[in-house]
């Protein structure tokens, strides 16, 4: 599978572009800085907007390729961040190690899904946050990218049970037009989350 993602990522441009996640951009905006971990993160567009405003970012993913195309980006933002080759099935972040946890569509299988974000919520110091967006089931219906497995798609519910141990703050599902790069453009629907750690994790 990393092999797929290095193909994916091995041109000279960034396939979901450059400019981080609109979602991620609004809520981590006014949240204190500290130490930021995300996870799937491909060519780095979330880390390096995260690294250049403050925030001391660990960038996680299974492409090597991807992973080196985040280290220039943050280069290009005149920032740094630390990067990880993992696959997100194996990968178990410290528990307590972060104040931000940032997750943009990354589609696993229920059962891995549900496991790497219960690993990404204790990851979380206490009162830390967690950001999430993906695609929803109804993004089938939408040719601006996502995968063509349901099974690979979320519901709120399915993002309400994983993070039955946080206090979810926001979660929603919605419709809107996205403009990320070549590979993630037109209208779509997705599922977004804000979740805060518990003060005694």
């Amino acid at each position: 599978m990393g092999t797929v993602w290095d193909e994916r990522f091995a041109g000279e441009e960034y396939y979901y572009g450059t400019e981080p996640n609109e979602f991620v951009r609004k809520q981590s905006a006014d949240l204190p800085k500290g130490k930021a971990l995300c996870l799937g993160e491909g060519e780095g567009r979330n880390a390096a907007w995260l690294a250049s405003h403050g925030f001391e970012v660990v960038a996680v993913d299974l492409s090597t390729v991807g992973l080196r195309k985040a280290q220039a980006l943050a280069n290009r933002f005149n920032a740094s961040i630390s990067t990880v080759v993992a696959d997100l099935e194996e990968y178990v972040p410290a528990k307590g190690g972060y104040d931000l946890v940032v997750i943009t569509f990354v589609h696993l299988p229920p059962e891995v899904r549900t496991k790497v974000h219960r690993r990404a919520l204790a990851a979380l110091k206490p009162e830390g946050y967690l950001i999430l967006q993906c695609f929803s089931k109804d993004q089938l219906q939408f040719q601006s990218g996502g995968p063509k497995d349901s099974a690979l798609l979320v519901t709120t519910d399915d993002i309400r049970f994983d993070f039955l141990d946080g206090h979810i703050l926001l979660l929603e599902q919605s419709e809107e037009d996205i403009s990320e790069g070549a590979h993630h453009i037109g209208h779509c629907s997705v599922v977004s989350c804000l979740v805060q750690a518990g003060g005694d994790s």
